[in-house]
């Protein structure tokens, strides 16, 4: 590790980091001369400092004059920048740096806020008129002691990644997260096709071992599940990846024969040297364990990597590492010690240390603690493979640039810290899912579609088969034939997915969107995963906070086919092309249509009209609008309806109710508490209190007994229809009261006659105009989307 000078030699320009406690808007001084005292934030989280700094790229001459001159910040900022930052720079910006303020659960506490981070905010000039920015993020931790205490700060990490302390966490950690597990070993046994034999540190030979021969077999107990590392890292840019060591089949016997563990990649040597500190026997690495090059190998191991890191006893994330020619093990961070005194008490003084972290995008934010920021702003994050690799693994061991932190779903354990309770839904959704109510199972399949969907893939057709670990999972609960990313029985649900575009800093136009999906296929145009950028399930909420907007939801198509013809042999894989057939409800997009400001929203929708009245709100695919757009050519094609849920608040209001229901009824929905509400029918009977698990199935009590009263003919007898709106049941959404109605947005294909491209989604709320009934006009059509 890089020692840090503690005599605290900072710039002028640099000396603000030394920072006013007493300064920061909202600090106080809280505890008791009994616990002790700790500085306390109740303003602003983000303390902004005065630093600006410019220098032309790449030699920075400013910062390597005040370098020379003894200042170590500026030394710091020099060797990462001219490391991380691209050669085709030619001027840098430092004009925001500030300290963030957050909560952290692991402090020896049990968990109050504290000093978590530096951010310096750096824009980067390719030329007098491009900019891009990126944030140099830094983790501050410090020595026990009271500038520790006063500050809440995280412990320094050890000096030596592979301590005794360290390895015994992660074993203390395993056998904790084995505790209350099901150990079925006939379930739990599955074999890798290939695993690295690492040996021990007595040997210098790891190799490749085919876990189907006799003599691997021999060595296994059948009564145990076989105990392995997995790797799950980045490769790199293509350079790097080029030179990675790995399995071909013209090197396949070589490996097999044995190789040094010097002759692997930096990245595969640390977890090599890992998992022998660990005490195991095996390793799975991609790069070694499937054959490159190699199609129909790579088709079947594919297929199978969510099986490989979901039995994994343990899976290593190098989030501290960007390539597979950068370990994780050395810890040569460049460090600040930055000196303190308070301004509340004089006594209070000492230092503590700022160390590198990560470069991260201006989008990610980082005021949150260590192992989040760690997370959140590496490249592995990033990564499109990583996800499934995260999200079907058991337990994990985040391998950050500064610290060893230990995950499970519901548990964190940072090294020199102590373990704690926490959430992390990233992480082994396979037991959540199987764990979980049988009516929140389907909204836990579209949820991990939008998470995967932000990830980036260098090659695009990889899309699918980067998911098919997770699409395989999915497939376990719905037993339904799978179409490029959805299921053929929850279509209507799974075509109503958003493009989100301005969240990701993408500017798309019509003509890109089209061009795109004729000359740059991976999935029909239909499926989410023919888009290059983040997508979301707004069908997962309808309006609501809770899951039940699923039960009360319709199919409105009356026929919806759909068919995809497979790359190769795995069913969750690659598709060559696809085509939906659906028979229902068309109408043309209204020529009234105002693009909305929606604050609120990132990405912007129309409000579709007629006649000055609402009809729906349009979502498309793209965000770059042509002055003069034209909506002639598209239509709404209706594929479901549903209830809406806790926001329909701000449409049936008391006010609103009362208006919907016949002279004389009232309905009143009224929160009680978080279990109970009120629905009173005519001022003159009683309120009847009825018991509710959310404000969403309280508001569908509600539209039942107003849809009953609204179904009462003069004499007082029950209509013929009565929709059953009751939670777990399919409603009658051909009838009733505001029934909320949504489908997709269809677009003459370019060079295929008479067939369609999906290119948005609009959603009707029952108001004005909007809503169910006005799309059910007029005759079904057939449409065929492809």
């Amino acid at each position: 590790m890089t020692s840090a000078d503690t005599s605290g030699s900072l710039c002028n320009r640099c000396r603000v980091l030394e920072f006013d406690d007493l300064a920061w808007p909202g600090s106080r001084k809280i505890g008791s001369t009994k616990d002790g005292f700790h500085l306390d934030i109740t303003g602003t989280t983000k303390y902004t400092l005065d630093f600006y700094l410019e220098d032309s790229f790449p030699g920075l001459p400013n910062l390597e004059r005040s370098s020379q001159n003894g200042c170590h910040f500026c030394r710091v900022l020099k060797c990462i920048i001219q490391k991380h930052v691209s050669n085709s720079t030619k001027r840098v910006q430092i004009n925001t740096v500030y300290y963030n303020w957050d909560y952290y659960f692991g402090r020896a506490d049990f968990g109050r806020f504290g000093l978590v981070s530096l951010v310096a905010e750096l824009e980067k000039w390719a030329d007098s008129a491009i900019s891009k920015s990126v944030k140099i993020v830094f983790d501050i931790d410090c020595d026990p002691g009271p500038c520790s205490s006063w500050l809440s700060l995280e412990p320094k990490p050890q000096e030596n990644a592979l301590c005794n302390e360290n390895i015994q966490l992660i074993h203390d950690e395993i056998a904790l997260s084995e505790i209350g597990r099901n150990n079925n070993a006939l379930l739990d046994m599955y074999y890798p096709t290939r695993l690295v034999d690492v040996g021990d540190f007595s040997s210098d030979r790891c190799r490749l071992v085919l876990t189907n021969s006799t003599a691997f077999l021999e060595q296994q107990d059948v009564l145990a599940p076989l105990q392995y590392v997995a790797l799950s890292y980045c490769w790199g840019p293509p350079d790097d990846a080029a030179k990675q060591f790995k399995t071909e089949a013209s090197t396949l016997i070589d490996r097999l024969a044995g190789f040094s563990p010097t002759d692997a990649s930096p990245v595969v040597q640390d977890v090599i040297a890992l998992t022998r500190a660990l005490g195991l026997k095996y390793l799975w690495v991609d790069a070694l364990c499937i054959i490159q090059g190699n199609k129909d190998d790579w088709e079947r191991e594919s297929a199978s990597m969510g099986l490989v890191y979901r039995h994994a006893h343990l899976t290593v994330a190098t989030t501290g590492s960007s390539s597979c020619q950068h370990g994780f093990l050395e810890r040569a961070t460049p460090i600040v010690a930055v000196k303190f005194v308070s301004k509340f008490d004089s006594s209070i003084r000492g230092h503590y240390y700022v160390r590198f972290s990560n470069i991260a995008k201006m989008n990610r934010p980082m005021d949150m603690d260590s192992v989040r920021r760690n997370w959140q702003s590496s490249p592995w994050s990033a990564r499109g493979w990583t996800f499934q690799e995260s999200a079907l693994s058991r337990r994990m061991l985040l391998a950050g640039r500064n610290k060893f932190y230990f995950l499970t779903a519901d548990r964190t354990h940072a090294e020199n810290d102590q373990g704690f309770s926490d959430e992390w839904d990233d992480i082994d959704m396979a037991s959540r899912i199987s764990e979980c109510e049988e009516e929140d199972k389907e909204f836990l399949t579209y949820l991990p579609i939008g998470l995967f969907s932000r990830r980036e893939l260098t090659v695009e057709s990889d899309r699918l088969p980067a998911f098919s670990g997770m699409a395989h999972l999915a497939q376990d609960n719905h037993n339904d034939q799978y179409l490029a990313g959805l299921w053929k029985a929850d279509l209507h649900r799974g075509l109503f997915w958003r493009s989100c575009l301005s969240q990701s800093g993408i500017l798309l136009s019509r003509t890109d969107v089209l061009d795109h999906l004729e000359t740059s296929y991976s999935a029909p145009s239909w499926s989410w995963a023919s888009r290059q950028h983040g997508v979301e399930f707004p069908s997962a909420n309808f309006g609501a906070q809770q899951f039940h907007g699923w039960h009360t939801s319709k199919n409105e198509c009356e026929e919806i086919e759909a068919q995809t013809s497979l790359v190769g042999t795995n069913p969750f894989g690659e598709v060559t092309d696809g085509t939906l057939r659906i028979t229902g409800y068309v109408v043309p997009v209204p020529s009234e249509m105002t693009l909305l400001a929606d604050t609120e929203w990132i990405e912007k929708r129309w409000r579709s009209s007629e006649k000055g009245k609402y009809i729906a709100y349009i979502s498309f695919d793209w965000n770059n609008w042509e002055p003069s757009e034209s909506f002639s050519n598209m239509s709404l094609l209706l594929v479901g309806s549903s209830l809406p849920m806790i926001d329909a608040r701000s449409i049936y209001d008391v006010d609103q109710l009362e208006q919907l229901g016949d002279e004389g009824t009232t309905i009143k929905y009224e929160k009680i508490g978080e279990e109970t509400a009120s629905i009173k029918v005519n001022e003159d009977e009683p309120e009847a209190p009825l018991m509710v698990e959310t404000e969403a199935e309280a508001i569908i009590q509600a539209m039942e007994t107003l849809s009953t009263a609204n179904n009462k003919d003069n004499s007082g007898g029950n209509k013929d229809v009565e929709p059953d709106y009751s939670l777990g049941s399919e409603p009658n959404c051909t009838t009733g009261p505001g029934i909320y109605a949504w489908g997709i947005v269809i677009h003459p294909a370019k060079h295929h006659f008479q067939k369609y491209v999906r290119v948005g989604i609009f959603s009707s709320w029952p108001q004005e105009r909007g809503g169910l009934d006005y799309f059910q006009i007029g005759m079904p059509q057939t449409v065929q989307i492809i």
